[in-house]
């Protein structure tokens, strides 16, 4: 039977994608397309898997329909075909289908963000991320993802942090990279609060993409997640601290197997020690000084070390005196913006992760998780960093000690203040309860009402 003009053209052009693609019987014929009998060529995926391609009355100038049967009882789909007009028609078409097929078979549908990783079979969950859908053969789909994702991670340590629900209060330069660093090394949820929209400005030493610029933070990083772990739960909050409500508070804190306080307002990271210290809850505070030429993690842990406030005073006042920490701007209760390098910023921040992962695999026999219980048994839990040479304390501290620079470190101790509200010896109060809506939460409240 002499075939159609565009079928030939199409068939031949068909035979290197069998080739390539490990299709099987390429087969001639005419399919209902909307109220037509249309000419049309099936290649055969095996096991159940069928691909149709319908040539236009412009092909091969313009690529032709192509209908995917799944093999899977699911309706058949039209998928869009990149058509590169410079390359021959055979590899034009090859390479079409190279983004809906990788090889060698047998063939089954896969869920995930192109063909090169299509990590899940299961539909609801490809779908719940927005992901496409491809033919891949079984060698090629990961039957578990989270551990395809922290193969590369002690299994121990690995195995700790899925199980682990962190909560990140302030999602900056430094919240947006934890956050981000976190959901790499595999932990199972993220619990993410900022109110703050993302700006260009952000894009230098933060997390985000410009196509995020004007998503409120908290958002935008759900979706980052969501690209770079899927497996990791993450719950968002787009509003200020104050403003989740007091309950609300209560539960995530509780649900929290560490808190990270990262925001640029004072009043806030003692708000969420104190909550953290009320349910008894690890919590670090990660701090830059002025152009991040220093910063400070401050671990926080009931019963074992003082809380934040214990901590920050007197190093606050000795930070003061020396002129190396941010100014406050009154008007807000927020530490104004300083220009800094992400790199200086991200350098206190990956101190203060290697930190946050001790303290979550701190019971599993593993070196790791003795990192921060040695350096808390020596009675220190104040780390101060420097990425300046001659900075602040440290050109005294390492006075005589050769070879000395910039990227040095020192760890300082606190004392309970015993008239504290947090940590002394009186009962503390429940913070949650003292916990009133922003003054701008209240206002539209009001307007509202």
């Amino acid at each position: 039977m002499s075939l159609p003009t565009p079928i030939q053209k199409l068939q031949n052009a068909a035979i290197l994608a069998k080739i390539e693609l490990g299709a099987g019987d390429i087969t001639y014929l005419k399919m209902p397309l909307g109220a037509l009998d249309v000419d049309a060529l099936c290649l055969q995926f095996a096991p159940r898997a069928e691909l149709y391609l319908i040539p236009s009355e412009t092909f091969p100038e313009t690529p032709p329909f192509a209908v995917m049967n799944w093999g899977d009882g699911t309706d058949a789909e039209f998928i869009s075909l990149v058509w590169t007009r410079s390359l021959p028609l055979d590899q034009r078409l090859l390479e079409s289908l190279r983004e809906f097929i990788r090889p060698p078979g047998p063939f089954g549908p896969a869920w995930g963000a192109n063909v090169r990783s299509a990590l899940t079979s299961s539909a609801e969950f490809g779908r719940a991320h927005g992901w496409r859908r491809f033919l891949i053969s079984a060698d090629h789909r990961s039957g578990d993802l989270m551990s395809s994702i922290q193969a590369r991670i002690e299994p121990k340590v690995a195995a700790s942090l899925r199980t682990s629900a962190i909560l990140v209060v302030g999602l900056g330069s430094v919240g947006s990279f934890v956050a981000e660093h976190l959901a790499r090394s595999g932990v199972g949820k993220l619990i993410c609060v900022d109110h703050d929209r993302v700006e260009l400005s952000n894009l230098s030493r933060s997390s985000y993409r410009i196509d995020q610029v004007g998503q409120y933070k908290a958002t935008a990083i759900g979706e980052i997640v969501h690209q770079i772990n899927p497996i990791t739960q993450v719950q968002v909050f787009p509003s200020k601290f104050r403003d989740v409500g007091k309950e609300t508070l209560r539960q995530i804190f509780g649900e929290a197997d560490l808190v990270i306080g990262a925001t640029d307002d004072p009043e806030t990271q003692i708000l969420i020690n104190r909550c953290a210290f009320f349910l008894k809850r690890p919590a670090l505070f990660i701090a830059l000084y002025r152009g991040a030429k220093g910063g400070e993690v401050a671990v926080a842990i009931p019963t074992i070390t003082p809380c934040f406030e214990c901590q920050v005073k007197p190093h606050m006042r000795l930070a003061r005196e020396h002129d190396v920490v941010a100014d406050t701007d009154y008007g807000t209760g927020r530490l104004q913006g300083e220009i800094a390098l992400g790199c200086d910023i991200h350098h206190v921040c990956t101190a203060a992760l290697k930190l946050a992962v001790s303290l979550l695999v701190s019971s599993d026999p593993v070196p790791l998780g003795s990192f921060t219980a040695d350096v808390l048994a020596k009675g220190f839990h104040y780390l101060t960093m420097s990425m300046e040479p001659d900075y602040w304390f440290y050109p005294r501290v390492f006075s005589g000690v050769p070879n000395q620079y910039a990227y040095q470190s020192v760890w300082l101790s606190a004392r309970h203040d015993e008239a504290c509200e947090v940590c002394g010896q009186s009962e503390q109060e429940d913070p949650f309860e003292a916990i009133t809506p922003s003054l701008a939460r209240t206002s539209l409240d009001h307007l509202i009402s």
